[in-house]
């Protein structure tokens, strides 16, 4: 079935039905109805792939994940699909697995695969990663890392941890811990830190020696860096902050196995508010980031910048809220 044949059927121009399958200049109700009426009874699909090789466009993004096992990735990558299928767009997913060097071999199969476009929510941009999307013809969206020459969609994670700790001090807390992660994450790893460094500085405490443990995103992880930290020689800490959630409730099941008290003997507070934080006893005390959030952003950005013929810019900082549970 061609379109000229709808036209026939309809009794109308071919121009008249492309512009009712398109969405595309004027047509009165009562020609669109009848042109609809024809697609739909003869079950008429557009060659989307010849549309494509004419326009040079393949209605279709591609995104990079570091992980797919991740709650907080996937919510943005759901909230940017729901954007893509509003605005008509297929979409690509491909997964680094945590491993930078991988991340430029997937942007450059995505290249291959001819999307408009790519999202990268990335664990850390490389300078190869970097040179390589400036390097690129198509658009480029980074979400959840900040890089000062590139359109980034995150969240200001030096103040939210300044806030998330300063927080506790004025409840009282007055020797607080991090776990930290293994990984090479700007965002996580050191800007993260660096706001829960400041706020003792800001509070003119010091951070005492083996109050910083490192582990990964699982709760085995956050369990095993608990123990570390504990058995560390000196005082307990009054406090722990986790980088993530997950390590943050895995902290947890380790101090209640040894007996001690949550929040009386020792807080504990994480990031992103993962399920896992509402569903453990004492509820965890975490900051709401808004992921879904984060994924429509950064699909808008990606698609206007498409769709206006030119690339997306700016840091463009997301909201979040401090939920302060049981657990501090």
């Amino acid at each position: 079935m061609q379109i000229k044949q709808i036209a026939q059927m309809a009794g109308v121009a071919p121009s008249t039905v492309s512009r009712v399958i398109n969405r595309s200049g004027y047509v009165s109700a009562e020609v669109r109805a009848r042109v609809e009426e024809v697609v739909r009874r003869t079950g008429y699909v557009p060659n989307n792939i010849a549309k494509s090789l004419k326009a040079k466009r393949s209605h279709t993004i591609g995104i990079v994940v570091p992980r797919i096992a991740s709650e907080a990735l996937a919510r943005q990558i759901e909230s940017a699909a729901r954007v893509c299928r509003k605005r008509d767009y297929a979409m690509l997913l491909t997964s680094s697995n945590e491993k930078a060097s991988n991340e430029t071999a997937c942007l450059e199969m995505l290249v291959r695969r001819q999307t408009d476009g790519v999202i990268i929510m990335s664990s850390g941009v490389t300078a190869p990663l970097r040179a390589q999307v400036a390097a690129l013809q198509i658009p480029v969206v980074i979400t959840g890392q900040q890089v000062d020459d590139l359109c980034c969609v995150v969240h200001d994670e030096m103040t939210i941890l300044r806030e998330l700790t300063a927080s506790l001090l004025l409840r009282g807390y007055r020797d607080p811990a991090f776990l930290n992660v293994e990984l090479e994450d700007d965002s996580v790893r050191h800007r993260r830190f660096a706001g829960f460094s400041q706020a003792l500085r800001d509070a003119h405490l010091p951070l005492q020696p083996g109050r910083v443990a490192f582990g990964g995103f699982t709760v085995e992880e956050g369990c095993d860096a608990m123990k570390e930290l504990w058995t560390a020689c000196g005082p307990h800490p009054d406090a722990v902050i986790a980088a993530t959630d997950r390590s943050a409730v895995g902290a947890m099941q380790y101090l209640k196995s040894i007996g001690v008290a949550i929040p009386d003997e020792c807080a504990v507070a994480g990031i992103g508010n993962h399920q896992l934080s509402r569903v453990v006893q004492p509820e965890l005390t975490t900051v709401d980031y808004y992921f879904e959030e984060v994924g429509a952003t950064a699909a808008n950005l990606l698609l206007d910048a498409l769709e206006q013929g030119g690339r997306p810019q700016g840091i463009h900082f997301m909201r979040y809220t401090i939920l302060e549970r049981k657990s501090t």
